[in-house]
């Protein structure tokens, strides 16, 4: 169990220059100081020092206020400086294919999120290789950026545009891209097992033997998407738009396409069109329990 003494000192020690939590610690040690005098002086009279710690009172209260408030200002002001200095950072980097600018981003992405910040223009970089486990990018401009061999473990990436951005070998197992925009996106051996792509786009996305075990792809719209070879082991495809996808080869079964809106033209897992036939195969499967329950399907 952590120590409470040292934790106490470890925030004090990491929050004691920035401004607006000294300010905050003024104000505490105003109110305090002012209860301590009523305590001990007890004033409400008439006298002199009565009229002293009156004007005291409102003197120290007054000072602590202001101060409070201009550091709260300055504080906001120099916020919007630092990520107005971190935005044109990543506009110079933004389009360099080099192994020191993708450095130079990831730490720049990493400072935005810890000022809150998420939607980043990083369309066109050179982000190959990097290490963005567990970042925040929703609402995150990709648009053909080279996400190649990354790793996205975890990350939030949802509503993001990563249209026609390369994510070839992508580790993306358990990323969050609800309503992201990956239409022409290349996700071949990309891994994206217990991911969330509910809500996404993913016209004519290349997913071949991309890793989708256990991913929620649910209201997901895959017309004209390649999924030749990939492994769907009991990913969740209910209400998704399968139009014109290729399936051949992949692993899936029957009984997690009873739920898909559309395989028009589709190619299906042994190289053959959908038809009615493959309809009636599909309608007669039967869904196991353990999926029912797993994906919260009546």
């Amino acid at each position: 169990m952590k120590n409470p003494i040292r934790s106490i000192r470890d925030y004090w020690n990491s929050n004691i220059t920035k401004p607006l939590f000294t300010s905050a610690v003024i104000l505490i040690l105003a109110v305090v100081i002012l209860v301590v005098i009523d305590f001990i002086f007890k004033p409400g009279g008439t006298s002199f020092w009565d009229n002293i710690f009156a004007e005291l009172h409102g003197m120290l209260f007054d000072v602590a206020i202001i101060l409070f408030l201009f550091n709260l200002i300055e504080s906001k002001r120099q916020k919007k400086l630092k990520i107005e200095r971190y935005k044109e950072e990543i506009e110079d980097y933004r389009t360099w294919d080099d192994p020191e600018a993708t450095h130079r981003l990831r730490g720049l992405i990493r400072r935005m999120n810890n000022e809150g910040e998420t939607k980043l223009n990083l369309s066109f970089s050179s982000l190959k290789g990097v290490y963005l486990s567990g970042a925040n990018l929703t609402g995150t401009n990709l648009i053909e950026a080279n996400l190649s061999g990354a790793d996205l473990i975890v990350t939030n990436l949802s509503s993001a545009n990563i249209s026609g951005a390369n994510l070839i070998g992508t580790n993306l197992s358990s990323a969050k891209l609800c309503e992201a925009r990956l239409s022409g996106a290349r996700l071949s051996g990309a891994q994206l097992s217990m991911a969330n792509l509910s809500w996404a786009v993913l016209i004519g996305t290349d997913l071949s033997g991309a890793d989708l075990s256990w991913a929620n792809l649910s209201l997901s719209n895959l017309p004209v998407s390649n999924l030749f070879g990939a492994n769907l082991y009991h990913a969740n495809l209910s209400m998704a738009i399968l139009t014109k996808a290729i399936l051949i080869e992949a692993n899936l079964e029957l009984w997690q396409l009873k739920k898909v809106i559309s395989l028009k033209d589709a190619t299906m897992m042994d190289g053959t069109k959908y038809d009615e036939s493959w309809a009636k195969r599909i309608e007669e499967s039967v869904v196991p329990d353990d999926y029912k329950k797993r994906w919260n399907l009546p």
